[in-house]
This record gives structure tokens, sequence and C-alpha cells, in this order.
């Protein structure tokens, strides 16, 4: 055979086709390694080209995996977002530092804050295979850091509100937050509204004797897909305690690790789900005992009405270490609807007989006579199905000690569940 010939680039076997969603995610993404090459944090850029190394080669998750088989990422792939990074408004009190991670190197070599930027590098690089925390962090060159000081205590909370550039777009943002020793500090975190699709991943850091309280909103009225990821670590006598409240999206996906790393450190992880329509809710939360003497506790509720599914995977994980721990679990579904779709899977893995532990789930549905005599009052069927709805929900947010994130969680439900329709068996 005579002249040359060249041997063509084997791509990569994808779990799913080339979508034009997946076409501009690619070329987003080399944009991003441009970016990247100009930021002074040696260590983020070197983690970011990695994990893009391995998504680009991987694809986005399928539902032949077993941590995504009951959700389908169809409503994503489906058309050509533009991706660009999430925008995040922060309303502090005074003391709180905001900045970005660029911004900390430059403060480091003027001052003390060496011992923060070591945390955040320790936060920020933790292994994960939560799929789309690994992209943010991939797609995100310069992240958000919210830093407060030891000791420090406000009765107004943190306020953090994420949106996308456009309503376009596919905004992916990545925030650190470290509570410094002895804090009392209440966070809320608001995402979703006014957006196409969101990749969000935050960290916190709870040192010792902290206490922090953090609702999460995902309120994605309107957005195509909404996919969060939270991962905490709790030091040495510290507390997190958290409420989750998901409406909105047609496909909302969270991802929450506690990790309790500090004896007689303690977290309580609640959260409510309010579907309607074809929307799916997905949450898998995992709570991880690293330490003995350390407790958590977590109630989930689900309201699902119309063709909705909800999904709820929790693992309780206590390691052979943690001798003394406390943790109890528990998933209750409210249907509103013949067509709706739960699948629940609460899990408990224990490696120390020295433990308590326990876990269930729960589904059920409104009671016909329930509704009946609210109608028979003279109220109209869709606030008897509110009324009735309010105090199945209002658990989810009822142990946040902190009166105004209990308030604005309670607010945030009403919301949601506004317009709900009810189908009588």
């Amino acid at each position: 055979m005579t002249g040359s010939s060249t041997e063509a680039v084997k791509q990569p076997t994808l779990a799913h086709a080339v979508s034009p969603q997946w076409t501009a995610l690619l070329e987003a993404a080399s944009s991003s390694a441009l970016r990247f090459s100009s930021q002074p944090e040696h260590w983020w850029t070197l983690q970011a080209d990695r994990l893009r190394s391995q998504w680009t080669v991987s694809g986005l998750p399928t539902m032949r995996l077993e941590s995504w088989k009951y959700t389908s990422l169809v409503s994503l792939h489906e058309k050509p977002r533009i991706v660009q990074d999430a925008v995040l408004t922060v309303n502090a009190p005074g003391g709180v530092l905001v900045a970005r991670l660029s911004d900390l190197k430059a403060r480091a070599e003027k001052d003390q804050s060496v011992g923060p930027v070591e945390k955040l590098k320790a936060l920020f690089l933790k292994k994960s295979d939560v799929e789309f925390e690994n992209i943010a962090r991939s797609m995100v060159a310069d992240p958000y850091v919210i830093i407060i000081p030891a000791g420090f205590k406000a009765e107004a909370p943190i306020e953090l509100s994420w949106e996308s550039s456009s309503k376009e777009s596919w905004g992916h943002g990545v925030v650190g937050i470290l509570a410094g020793e002895n804090t009392d500090v209440s966070i809320v975190e608001s995402y979703g509204q006014g957006s196409c699709a969101m990749t969000l991943a935050t960290f916190v850091d709870v040192a010792p004797g902290a206490k922090v309280g953090h609702l999460r909103l995902q309120r994605g009225v309107g957005a195509d897909a909404v996919i969060a990821s939270a991962r905490v670590e709790v030091g040495l006598g510290a507390a997190y305690e958290t409420s989750q409240v998901s409406f909105g999206a047609e496909l909302s996906r969270e991802n929450l690790i506690v990790e309790l790393v500090g004896a007689s450190a303690q977290t309580t992880v609640d959260g409510v789900y309010i579907g309607r329509g074809r929307q799916i809710l997905d949450h898998h939360t995992e709570l991880v005992h690293r330490v003995g003497q350390t407790k958590s506790a977590q109630v989930y509720k689900g309201i699902l009405s119309d063709e909705s599914r909800g999904i709820f995977n929790g693992r309780i994980a206590i390691s052979k270490n943690a001798s003394g721990s406390d943790s109890s679990q528990m998933n209750r579904n409210l249907l509103l609807s013949k067509k709706v779709e739960i699948d629940t899977k609460p899990q408990l893995e224990i490696d120390n007989d020295d433990v308590k532990a326990a876990h269930g789930a729960a589904i059920g549905r409104l009671d016909p006579e329930h509704v009946f005599y609210l109608r028979s009052r003279g109220i109209e069927t869709s606030e008897a199905i509110e009324i009735l709805s309010r105090g199945f929900a209002f658990e989810g947010v009822a142990r946040l000690t902190s009166d105004l994130l209990r308030s604005r969680g309670t607010e945030a439900i009403e919301a949601g569940l506004r317009g709900l329709s009810w189908e009588s068996l």
C-alpha cells in the first residue's frame, strides 16, 4: 500500500446521545480551561483540569447508574443553553467577609488569612462522586467565599441568592462558607428562580463550638433543571441544622452530605418537596458519623400531585470509630393523585454495635372525609387541600431553632402549596 494515512482519533463512547446541550457544555469546558489558566490559585486550576478530563469522557449520568435509576436528564439535554457562571448576591451583616477565592491569596500576603485559605483548600479539594458537584467545580474559575469570624453572632441572616446571567443559560456556581469557632449564624440560600438551568455546589465548614442554621430554598418556577449539592463538615461540639424546601423546577436534584467529624457534633437535616404537573424532585442525602458521641436526626416530607414524581434516597453511615452515636431518619409522603409516583430508600450502614439508629418511610393519601368536612364549612376544595397539606409539610421546617428561618421556610412552603390539585380515590 503506497502513500500515507492518518489514524482517526478514537472518540469516547458516551452512555448518552450527543445532544445539543452536551455539545454546548463541551464547548464551554474548552473556554473554561482558558479562563482557569489566568487564576492565581494553582490547586483549584489543577483540580478543575482533572475533573473536566473525567466527565468529558464519561458524559453526564444516565438512568443506568444506580444513583440515577429513577431520574432522567432528558429535559437538560434537549436544548442547547448558553453555559455561564451563575451570579451570587450576598447580603451579610458587618464583620462577615465575602470575597472570591482569587482575592484571598492577595489578602494572605498582607495579613494572617493563610488559615482560611488552607481550610478552604481542604474543603474545596474534598474527593466526591457527586457528578454535578464535580462539573460545577470544573467550570467555575473563581468560586465565591464567605468567612464568618470566630465568636461572631448576629440575629440578621446571611442571605445568598443565586441567579443565572440570562434566562436562557445554564448557570454554574460554587461557594465555600467557613463558620469560625463559637459562631452563631443563620443562612438563607435561594436558587433556581428566574433561570433555565442551574448547577450549584455549596461547601460549609462548621468549626468547633459553632452553630449554623441553613435554610435552602429551591424555587425554580419555570426552570428546566436545577441541580444542587451541599457538602458540610461539623466539628467538635458544633451544630448544623438545615431544612430544604423544593418546588418549581421541572427537574430538581439535591445532593446533601453532612459529615460529623468532631465529638459531640450534631445535625438536624429536614426537608419538604412539593411536586405538580410532571415534575421530578430527587433528593439524595448522606449523614456520616465519623467519630463517636455524635447525633443526627432527619425528617423529609413529600407532597405530590398530578403526575409528579418524588425520589428520596437517604443514607446514614456510622463508622467503626463512632461509638455512642445516635441517628434517626424518616421519609413521609402525601400523594394527591393516582398518577404520582414515589421511590423512597432510607438506608442504614452501621459498623459499630454501640449506637442507636432508626429509619423508616411512610406513604399516605388525604382522607376524603377531611376534605368534605372543610368543604361543608364553605371552604373551596383548593384551599382545603392547602390547609390539610400545611400541617403535614410544616414539620419539615419546625426544628429550625431560628424564628426567622422557620418563618421564611413556612412562607416558602405556603407558596409551593398554592393551587395543588387533588384526585379522590
